[in-house]
């Protein structure tokens, strides 16, 4: 079954600002994250092909 994104979108317009933040600081965290793994493992590629 489909995710109806609408029904989402009006349960986040529901939460308190609080949940709000939250939800954006992990949403942000986890990008970061995301980019310093990527970022690590071609470091770590470049490296092992110079070997």
């Amino acid at each position: 079954k489909p995710i109806d994104v609408n029904v989402i979108y009006k349960d986040y317009e529901r939460l308190s600002l609080t949940f709000k933040n939250m939800i954006k600081h992990l949403s942000a965290s986890i990008s970061t994250t995301t980019m310093i793994a990527y970022s690590l493992r071609a470091e770590t590629s470049k490296t092992k092909g110079k070997k």
